[in-house]
């Protein structure tokens, strides 16, 4: 929780609990977590090594270095932590184009040189792959095989939950529906309802508002998605892009509450549409998790 409250505080979101809460009221998070899955453990290294790089200074190495050793222990955990590498390494592109124009506008101190970017990419990179190489070699030693290199045939079951084309088709789109299809097969869990209801209008009302509001919420936002369709391609199950759903809520947050300055008689409404659209998420994975523990007593 406190990670993704980090982020938001970075983002200059003032209610930085209440966009945790929304992030953690969805029921691919917990569905991850009482059925012993690692993808939020993953999840919860990504959401700090983000915060670190965003809390920093622009042209600082060392939070690079130290939010590269956190995407170390991602993918030490799992393998597919190492795409929050690129998710990470584009939100850092994002901030340095930012910083560079608003320096250009005279709104802000120069920005760093663009040196100063690779070599944060450098940081990032370096301890996951040394990470994922190890782990690949230690395998190939024991084994004989890579990780991830199919030791058999697949079932049936692995079968159903891979995408077909139709499936990365519709990809692109799923974050506006996830809130209500993302159980179904191959998707495999709902995001949060946050997302599911204002993620669009966030995206037209601040199309229209622009200004800093626009580009904190691209900041969040674009990496995001981007790792979504990006991973998706191969892995399209919503438990492997948890902290792109976080970081989804959080660039809502932001929309919301520059409507909430600019809106101030839509303040508390706006503000009672999201404490229902936690609630609504809540009641998800209470009735989630009441299914799984009906389901489990019925089968003893």
């Amino acid at each position: 929780m406190r990670p993704v409250a980090g982020i938001a505080a970075s983002l200059g979101v003032k209610g930085t609990g209440v966009s945790a809460a929304a992030a953690l009221a969805m029921p691919v998070v917990w569905d991850s977590s009482y059925v012993g899955y690692n993808d939020t453990p993953v999840a919860a290294f990504a959401a700090v090594a983000v915060a670190t790089v965003l809390a920093s200074d622009a042209a600082r190495l060392a939070p690079a270095w130290l939010a590269g050793g956190l995407l170390a222990v991602a993918v030490s955990i799992k393998p597919i932590g190492v795409a929050s590498v690129g998710l990470l390494g584009l939100m850092i592109l994002l901030r340095w184009v930012f910083a560079r124009a608003a320096a250009r506008r005279g709104e802000g101190p120069p920005a760093p040189a663009f040196s100063r970017i690779l070599l944060q990419w450098v940081a990032l990179a370096v301890p996951a792959a040394a990470m994922l190489l190890f782990w690949n070699v230690r395998q190939l030693v024991i084994t004989g095989v890579w990780l991830g290199e199919p030791t058999g045939a697949p079932s049936a079951d692995a079968l159903s939950r891979l995408p077909d084309l139709t499936d990365r088709l519709v990809a692109p789109f799923l974050p506006f529906v996830s809130g209500v299809i993302g159980s179904a097969e191959p998707w495999g869990g709902r995001t949060a309802v946050v997302i599911q209801v204002l993620l669009i209008p966030a995206i037209v009302y601040l199309i229209w508002r622009r200004g800093d509001a626009l580009r904190r919420f691209t900041l969040a936002l674009v990496p995001a998605w981007t790792s979504w369709i990006v991973l998706g391609f191969e892995g399209v199950r919503t438990r492997f892009h948890v902290i792109s759903w976080a970081l989804m809520v959080v660039s809502v947050r932001v929309a919301l509450e520059d409507a909430q300055t600019r809106f101030p008689r839509l303040r508390v409404w706006l503000e009672l549409l999201w404490t229902l659209c936690i609630l609504a998420g809540l009641a998800d994975v209470s009735l989630e998790m009441l299914r799984a523990l009906t389901s489990r007593w019925g089968t003893e």
